[in-house]
């Protein structure tokens, strides 16, 4: 029999005779066929093959990554820019370990001006999308977006309900924000213009721009106009509004006389986690208005703090320069990780900012091809986002700095003043005029001067952000790890409990009852193991949910070990068993009770938002029951889609993907209970009845913070400032948090629910046609056929349905 991992080596070493020497994309994939890395190349032929140069990269992130691929694609660009965007796009899709990426960039907020519509509103959003609305971001802090949010709707008459004014809603009279001066009222015919309108939004979009000066003496002229025309009221609130600006423009500190747009980063990198720190500084008309801070590492660096090893700075793509023959022999490999996080952070950064400048100052100079790359692609975002501005490039780069923030300074303007002095000035640095060069960034590495000692300053900044925020993990650590060791030493564990797991029940009255499982992995919350529950017990009777929801969760999870133990892939899953588990016999694992029945019922996997049908090879989107089926076919169906397969001589990838959706086969080192005596029995019954009488449970009382054991009638009762009672609080307020956020959900469903939901074909975006086209339910419901299906989106099929379920006389 061949060996599979011999094969692999074969056809990788084929693959590597036939890459083209053309600039494109290369992905590099595990033996599971993951995606582990992405990268692009001026040369895929040269790129890729050095990585298999032996013992280039000993001790290094290059050399593990190396020794886990078993295969590689590749993909052919025209250029080396299309080559940068793809890699970019395809990062963002796969999300490879070895890749240096912005930390949590899905969560970062953004300020969203609508000017796609008549009255724009100010948002607060977390993905920008192509719709013609104006966005400003990303910003890392959103309490900070939020407060600035309100600040604006304060400074600024901009209207902030939801109505679709475009389309005709209207209302009689105006709300309360009208008559204490905080919107003109659009939605009342009269009050206000769309041309008054928009210049409120424009003076908001400069605000945010941070072009201050240029907003201050258009507020000031509007100020003295209307104190000429006698209305002191508005004039009023024109006066508090500019000394607000005033004082704000007052803290910024003028870092160039000439003026003009530009963004100074400073890079800082802990050599020990390898967790990087990039501060940016943004000068807008010459002046410093803001600073924000970003944090890159990649999953493989993570991996080693969590381990214990020391970290490097990972520089994967910036390693490999020597191979595309730009940098000097002398260029050490610190500068090359270097340029890998710089480079990381352009493409993560800009690929999703709101606002390019011409000008961009570096820490440290790119390759030289690099840096013509990047300079052509952030050329193209810039242009993109003047175009959907309405701007023109030419206008923004054919001026000198100080008049490239003015859209309204004319370069014949700007060429009389000063004798022609800064049309000379602007002549030896302008870009040449062809279209391909003219849209280009300029990335400046200030060697000295007034822009070196502002990179310095960004540097510093970077590096107090990273020292400060070391110390945070640091001091976090030590009080989860104090916690840990706390519940060990109180509970008499054996091992520290890494693993919490925490549940609730949350339920208002008899309806929409559920349960919440939240997970803390080393004292931090891990979201992705949470998991939330319906319940089916009928009334609000607590002890027979916690019952329930212990019960379908660990019999899921026995089910799930049981598959999994059958293809020897229970051991990726769970990388690290409980100590309590190790302690007993696995194969003995849930025969407490023989008439147990470890079929799980189909709908465990809905209620609890995953989709595990057991069945492998199989997608996660096949093999679930159809919704027209009947809970017999449901289960009959999952029954048989848990054959496991026969296992081969290697693990297929379709196996790994199929163990990705065990979602409850990992065992907790400890399980927390939210209620006292009376929820902690219902939940240890449970766990005996399948066997795991073992796992160590507590039940935590809120009214006194008293900690419960099965086997003692008395409470445990920790001190109030004890580390591991913090954390079981922590555990606790999540859970409760969690279950109460899916409780509101699923209520406010039911709300606002009507009888178009019970029609079979009828989604979200047919109601909302319908409603807008008759008004009401009852407007559907008087409805003809005829009348039904002339709404777009509704065939006649479907308005026979419709009219026949809503019981329209008309219909019969």
């Amino acid at each position: 029999m061949s060996d599979p991992v011999q094969t692999a080596k074969v056809d990788l070493a084929e693959k590597l005779k036939l890459i083209p020497d053309r600039p494109g994309v290369y992905l590099m994939k595990d033996k599971a066929g993951q995606v582990i890395y992405v990268g692009k190349a001026v040369s895929l032929r040269r790129r890729v093959r050095s990585y298999f140069q032996g013992g280039r990269y000993q001790g290094s992130k290059v050399a593990r990554m190396v020794q886990e691929i078993a295969d590689l694609e590749y993909i052919v660009t025209d250029s080396e820019v299309e080559a940068l965007i793809l890699e970019s796009n395809l990062i963002k899709l796969h999300h490879p370990w070895f890749n240096v990426k912005l930390r949590d960039d899905k969560a970062y907020p953004y300020l969203k001006v609508t000017v796609n519509e008549t009255y724009p509103r100010v948002l607060f959003v977390r993905r920008p999308r192509p719709d013609g609305a104006r966005y400003f971001g990303p910003y890392t802090d959103s309490s900070a977006v939020r407060d600035t949010l309100q600040w604006i709707r304060k400074l600024f008459a901009i209207r902030t309900c939801e109505l679709d004014l475009d389309k005709g809603q209207r209302l009689k009279r105006p709300c309360l924000l009208y008559y204490i001066g905080r919107c003109p009222g659009p939605c009342v015919d009269g009050l206000t213009t769309p041309e008054a309108y928009r210049q409120v939004v424009d003076e908001v979009c400069l605000f945010l721009e941070g072009r201050h000066q240029k907003l201050l003496p258009q507020m000031q002229e509007k100020m003295k106009q209307a104190a000429a025309a006698l209305d002191f009221e508005r004039a009023a609130r024109l006066r508090d509004r500019l000394q607000s600006l005033t004082k704000v423009v007052e803290r910024q500190k003028v870092v160039s006389p000439q003026g003009g747009d530009s963004d100074v980063l400073g890079l800082a990198v802990d050599e020990a986690t390898g967790l990087a720190c990039v501060a940016i500084l943004f000068v807008r008309d010459g002046k410093l208005v803001g600073r924000d801070s970003f944090f890159l590492d990649s999953e493989a660096t993570r991996e080693q703090k969590g381990s214990g090893k020391e970290g490097e700075a990972g520089a994967l793509e910036a390693s490999h320069a020597k191979a595309e023959a730009s940098d000097p022999p002398s260029a050490t490999s610190s500068s090359q990780e270097l340029q890998e996080i710089l480079t990381a952070f352009l493409g993560g950064y800009y690929g999703q900012a709101g606002f390019v400048p011409p000008e961009v100052w570096l820490p440290l100079r790119l390759p030289g091809h690099e840096e013509q790359v990047w300079s052509e692609w952030l050329g193209q975002r810039r242009q993109e986002l003047l175009a959907a501005q309405g701007r023109s490039w030419e206008v923004a780069e054919t001026v000198p700095t100080q008049a490239r923030s003015s859209p309204d300074y004319t370069p014949e303007e700007w060429e009389a003043e000063d004798g022609g002095e800064r049309r000379r000035a602007a002549q030896r640095r302008q870009v040449v005029s062809s279209s391909r060069a003219r849209a280009t960034i300029r990335l400046l590495t200030p060697r000295r001067g007034e822009r070196y000692q502002l990179v310095g300053l960004a540097c510093e900044n970077a590096q107090e952000i990273l020292r400060a925020r070391l110390a945070e993990e640091e001091r976090r650590e030590a009080a989860n790890q104090s916690g840990l060791q706390g519940l060990k030493e109180a509970l008499g564990l054996a091992d520290l409990p890494w693993r919490i797991e925490c549940y609730d029940i949350s339920n208002l009255q008899e309806k929409d009852s559920v349960a919440a499982m939240v997970v803390l992995e080393g004292g931090e919350p891990a979201p992705s193991e949470y998991r939330k529950f319906k319940m089916r017990t009928p009334g609000p009777n607590d002890f027979a949910m916690m019952h329930e929801v212990i019960d379908r969760r660990f019999r899921r999870g026995l089910q799930e070990r049981k598959e999994l133990r059958a293809l020897g892939l229970l051991g990726e899953v769970e990388k690290r068993p409980p100590g309590w588990l190790r302690e007993s016999q696995p194969d003995s694992l849930g025969s407490g009770r023989e008439q147990v029945n470890l079929e799980i019922d189909e709908a465990d996997a809905g209620d609890a938002k995953v989709v595990f049908t057991g069945a492998c090879p199989q997608s996660p989107n096949q093999g679930g029951a159809q919704p027209e089926q009947d809970n017999a076919g449901k289960k009959q169906e999952a029954a048989e889609s848990r054959q496991a397969p026969e296992k081969s001589g290697g693990r297929s990838a379709d196996q790994k993907v199929w163990a990705k959706q065990a979602k409850f086969a990992r065992f907790p080192d400890l399980v927390v209970i939210d209620g006292g005596p009376g929820q902690l029995g219902a939940a240890r019954q449970a766990l005996r009845n399948l066997g795991l009488a073992e796992l160590p449970t507590i039940g935590l009382a809120k009214q006194n913070e008293w900690v419960y054991l099965e086997d003692d009638p008395e409470p445990l009762i920790l001190p109030r400032n004890s580390p591991a009672l913090h954390l079981l609080q922590r555990v606790r307020d999540e859970a409760h948090r969690f279950g109460i956020t899916f409780n509101r959900q699923l209520r406010g469903k039911r709300t606002f629910r009507s009888a178009l939901d019970d029609v079979p074909g009828v989604g979200p975006a047919r109601k909302k046609a319908l409603i807008r086209a008759f008004g009401s339910v009852a407007g559907v419901r008087r409805a003809t056929v005829d009348e039904l299906a002339a709404v777009p989106g509704v065939s006649r099929a479907l308005a026979e349905r419709i009219a026949e379920q809503l019981g329209n006389p008309a219909a019969e």
